[in-house]
């Protein structure tokens, strides 16, 4: 795998109301936890427009993903009346040393794609101090995708960012604005609070829900130490810690929650020498998925396969009422291909899914899945994509993407010639 050339784009769909897709899996609320506003039902409906790049010639995104908010109540000085939303991420610099140092990152979202606001990170690191350069390099590790809300109440936009040795950061950015020259300058950094979890976190993305009433923050970790994994709730109010659940394992999927009417489940898949998922809450495991066993995977170690668990799913797929679980199983064996299964709430199979469906030929899976009404006929359909590399040595890379019924049954597959040799 390689790091695309161009890494940040802002994208200006201008799309009309009718076209906005409604995706289950994301929020589509204020905190942004989706791109719903801004995702049109079809591809072949409008070509993407490129605005800015501030990849191919000038910095390089080294989280797993970027955030779409509204700092706009953070930005004073003059009148600000620019009608965008910014974009919020990670980059990474080398230092005197040759090592990475991080730097959260918040940008306008309209043309030029202005820097609004940053702040070092310092090193890459794990929680034992070993420099991590090769592996953020080397795609085996990344920074979690930044989670932006009103943490603590008060009307503005905070950020929270999880390190690679395992410490959480709650940021208020303080921005002032010059209209004259359309100019961004940090007013304060902003530095809330911050939390130590003595994790490693370098392949999961944090999970925004509400345990008492505010915005809230869920993340997983590794302990190198103790060959365990971690899942923590933090009070985004405080920094506090409300629970923390431990259990065996080597590696961890972030977090995905369900809203249980007044009750919050989190769910993370795991690799403790096969696939293993949790439900959790209150910081305990929960009758049905104590743990769960799905299957053997191929060690996410493995030199020939992405290291990055795909996270679960949670949305109303099937016919019947209520949410279900969607579980990506990456591949038994280097040859093999991945699986998906779809469980109820309680561990049991959902309807009209009572094996895994076999994404046959297709190879591995990193990427989470998406759910969404695709074809706009009504019902829900499954996005996976999946990927084929016959070699480390060679570059013969291909994708394939797959659509999936809610009644478990094939609607389309395509691939694509992804070769990375230039």
């Amino acid at each position: 795998m390689r790091r695309a050339v161009v890494i940040l784009l802002a994208i200006l769909l201008l799309l009309p109301t009718s076209a906005q897709a409604e995706w289950a899996m994301f929020g589509k609320d204020a905190n942004h936890s989706g791109v719903a506003e801004i995702t049109d039902r079809t591809i072949q409906k409008r070509e993407p427009v490129v605005s800015w790049d501030e990849g191919s010639s000038s910095e390089e995104v080294y989280s797993w993903g970027t955030s779409i908010g509204n700092f706009t109540p953070n930005i004073g000085g003059d009148l600000y009346d620019r009608d965008v939303l910014h974009v919020v991420y990670v980059t990474a610099k080398e230092n005197d040393d040759g090592n990475l140092e991080g730097y959260l990152t918040i940008r306008d979202g309209g043309n030029p794609g202005r820097l609004m606001w940053e702040h070092a990170l310092g090193e890459v690191v794990d929680q034992e101090d070993t420099d991590l350069t090769s592996d953020f390099n080397d795609f085996q590790a990344a920074y979690g995708t930044p989670a932006i809300a009103d943490f603590d109440d008060n009307g503005l936009m905070d950020v929270a960012v999880t390190t690679p040795n395992g410490i959480v950061h709650f940021f208020e950015p303080d921005i002032t604005y010059d209209s004259q020259n359309e100019e961004y300058n940090e007013r304060d950094h902003g530095e809330k609070w911050s939390y130590d979890t003595d994790l490693t976190i370098v392949r999961s993305n944090p999970s925004i829900t509400s345990f008492n009433g505010g915005n809230d923050l869920v993340i997983s970790g590794i302990d190198l130490d103790t060959g365990e994994i971690n899942v923590i709730a933090i009070d985004g109010a405080n920094g506090n810690e409300l629970w923390k659940f431990i259990a065996d394992g080597t590696e961890i999927s972030s977090p995905a929650v369900l809203d249980d009417s007044s009750n919050r489940k989190v769910f993370v898949s795991v690799y403790n020498d096969g696939l293993e998922v949790y439900a959790i809450q209150g910081g305990s495991a929960i009758s049905g998925w104590t743990p769960k066993t799905i299957g053997s995977v191929v060690d996410p170690d493995d030199a020939n396969q992405h290291p990055l668990l795909p996270s679960i799913v949670i949305a109303d797929i099937t016919d019947d009422s209520g949410k279900e679980i969607l579980v990506p199983q990456p591949p038994a064996t280097g040859d093999g291909d991945a699986q998906l299964w779809l469980f109820k709430p309680d561990g049991d199979y959902a309807d009209g899914w009572n094996s895994a469906y076999e994404l046959e030929n297709g190879g591995d899976i990193d990427a989470t899945p998406a759910v969404g009404d695709i074809d706009d006929d009504g019902d829900l359909e499954i996005v996976a994509v999946t990927w084929e590399d016959p070699s480390s040595t060679t570059n013969n890379e291909l994708t394939h993407v797959w659509a999936i019924g809610n009644d478990a049954t094939l609607e389309w597959e395509t691939e694509y010639d992804t070769d990375s040799s230039g």
